[in-house]
């Protein structure tokens, strides 16, 4: 049965962004009761209508007519519609996330869990249908976000910048030589004889 309306379902997403949601836009030819009484067979228009999936479900989906509202809620999915595209994932594909076995995509697949950003913000109320690792495969998530975000990406590349310039200042500086005191000369008085101003120890010479 395809519902209506999504009360119910959205109720369901907790915390969860709904820019999660994987949402597609299709054709389908829906009776026209009017048309179909009047000309005594059936006849049908065509429909814009919208599916929506919610990540960590694989029992609940939404098959309705769009509304201008879906339009601008899902606006990577309606353009790929109008452009006669399949609906681009909104994020990474959860295959890339490191470690993660075929198998193990598939099962995330099936509960509509599709790219790695869906995955590191599933709802705890959604995480009993992952599986026994939920909470290890949503913190691996979550690591591989902020290591690969692109902010962090480009203040990081900034410091090792800014360090490589600190480095060549610092190599460029002329090395500094210690500075040596001398005491005073004696002096000479004739051939080899010298004459000392003043005793150390303040004694007079002999």
């Amino acid at each position: 049965m395809e519902p209506n309306f999504d009360s119910s379902f959205t109720s369901s997403f907790g915390n969860q962004s709904q820019s999660l949601n994987h949402a597609s836009f299709y054709w389908k030819a829906v009776e026209n009761q009017f048309q179909t009484e009047a000309q005594g067979k059936p006849v049908h228009d065509n429909k814009v209508y919208i599916l929506i999936m919610c990540p960590g479900q694989n029992n609940q989906e939404v098959r309705r007519p769009c509304t201008d509202q879906d339009k601008k809620d899902y606006p990577q999915a309606w353009q790929a519609f109008v452009d006669n595209k399949v609906s681009p994932l909104n994020g990474v594909p959860i295959e890339l996330l490191p470690g993660l076995l075929p198998s193990r995509v598939e099962q995330l697949k099936y509960v509509n869990i599709r790219t790695i950003e869906q995955m590191a913000e599933l709802s705890d109320g959604n995480m009993h249908n992952v599986g026994m690792d939920a909470n290890q495969l949503r913190t691996m998530a979550k690591a591989f976000i902020a290591k690969n975000n692109p902010r962090i990406i480009e203040l990081e590349t900034q410091l090792a910048s800014m360090q490589a310039q600190i480095d060549e200042l610092l190599k460029a500086q002329p090395t500094q030589q210690p500075v040596v005191k001398r005491g005073r000369k004696p002096k000479m008085n004739g051939a080899n004889h010298v004459t000392l101003d003043a005793d150390p120890v303040g004694h007079s010479a002999p």
